[in-house]
Formats: C-alpha cells, sequence, structure tokens
C-alpha cells in the first residue's frame, strides 16, 4: 500500500517522523546528508501544499513534485 497525501497531513502525530524520513529518503538520493532550517522549511511547505491541493497524491508524487533548485 502507498501512503497518500491525505494520510499525511492527517497524521499530526506521525507528519514529524514521516518528513524526517522523507528527508533522509531524499538525502540518500542526493548524496546530500547536510540538515539545514531552509531546506526543512522550504521541504515541509511544499509537501503541506502539494498535500493540501492533492490529497490522493502519493508520497512518493509529492517528492517527484518539488521544485528544483
Amino acid at each position: 500500500m502507498k501512503t497518500t497525501c491525505k494520510e499525511l497531513i492527517s497524521d499530526q502525530n506521525d507528519m514529524p517522523l514521516l518528513m524526517m524520513w522523507i528527508d533522509g529518503y531524499l538525502s540518500a538520493e542526493s548524496d546530500n546528508t547536510v540538515i539545514s532550517d531552509e531546506w526543512t522549511k522550504k521541504l515541509g511547505e511544499h509537501m503541506g501544499e502539494f498535500c493540501a491541493k492533492n490529497p490522493d497524491k502519493t508520497i512518493r508524487e509529492a517528492i517527484d513534485a518539488l521544485p528544483s533548485e
């Protein structure tokens, strides 16, 4: 089963843990293990906005929609 955006934003207790997992996943893909406040804020804002507009999309689709820098 794939986690949907609706599940991410509806589970306020586990959201910080899921966001940490997403950051770790992206760090492994990019080989960038530096965590910055700016990045954490950007990731959180993107996931929140994307998932609010696209509740039936998967977390992977939300990650893939991250704007490149």
